[in-house]
């Protein structure tokens, strides 16, 4: 894994996505402008490492151990959805080889829609009247568009980077 590449294209297009969300006012529908903003960018940058987390390295050691940091914060501000959500999206990778499901071009735009239908299907379960629904699912989606943004273009912003480095290892030989 190039970290440094990665870590730079992943901020680079997390702060643009941010930016983005900023300059059309959408955050400032949220209750607290810098924490929504800073979970855009967050996103962004996550998923720009996510597709070689499952390589044993030194990176990969620090994203769990970001990882575990946030997973402590949300259970102790009682966010334990969130918290089961998260836990279970970062150890996928480590469920298959190197470049298999996560280096796959489409995966990013069916990844979030699959995580925003758990993640709404589970907190169906907390909630006395609330069922399950594809309009819920889908409601999730739009309400949280500029993190599914996020996830995309964090994710894209790897599989890009990726591919320059495949075809420079082609021009050369």
């Amino acid at each position: 894994m190039n970290f440094s590449a990665h870590a730079i294209g992943g901020a680079v297009t997390a702060t643009a996505v941010t930016l983005g969300a900023v300059s059309t006012q959408v955050v400032e529908s949220e209750p607290i402008l810098w924490e929504y903003t800073m979970m855009i960018w967050a996103t962004g940058f996550f998923f720009s490492l996510y597709p070689d987390t499952d390589t044993s390295s030194i990176p990969q050691r620090w994203f769990f151990r970001g990882i575990f940091v946030l997973l402590a914060f949300l259970f102790l501000t009682k966010q334990h959805t969130l918290a089961t959500s998260i836990a279970l999206v970062s150890i996928l990778p480590l469920l298959d080889h190197h470049r298999s499901w996560t280096h796959h071009p489409i995966v990013p735009f069916i990844f979030p829609v699959l995580v925003a239908g758990g993640y709404d299907y589970f907190r169906s379960y907390q909630t006395e009247f609330y069922q399950w629904s594809v309009d819920g699912t889908l409601h999730v989606l739009s309400s949280h568009l500029w993190l599914v943004t996020a996830c995309i273009a964090g994710w894209y912003t790897h599989l890009a980077l990726d591919s320059v480095v495949k075809f420079k290892r082609l021009v050369v030989r």
